[in-house]
């Protein structure tokens, strides 16, 4: 799933994503495997070429349906935050890398 951003997989992002989930998610019954799907989401839409110039208030609608398609039992509000997360984290490696050229 996803396209590696520039030199930068998925798996890079995970220190980033478990201080996210450590300041946004412990709290709740939710383990970090349990999220992670949800930022591993927010990725792949991010290395999307679909979706490489939208900004998130124009993907998260889309976003949204095509998750709760797939996932009917996970109610979007618990996990938005995550997917943005991982939209946004992947998003700013990408813009990064393309002002480099």
């Amino acid at each position: 799933h996803g396209y590696p951003v520039g030199g930068t997989t998925f798996d890079s992002f995970l220190p980033a994503y478990r201080q996210h989930y450590a300041s946004h998610y412990a709290d709740t019954p939710f383990t970090f495997e349990h999220i992670l799907p949800f930022y591993r989401y927010g990725y792949d839409l991010a290395t999307d070429p679909r979706y490489a110039s939208s900004a998130w208030d124009e993907l998260e609608d889309d976003a949204r349906r095509l998750w709760e398609e797939r996932n009917p039992k996970d109610f979007w509000g618990n996990y938005r935050d995550a997917v943005r997360y991982g939209w946004e984290s992947a998003r700013h490696v990408r813009e990064a890398e393309a002002q480099k050229t």
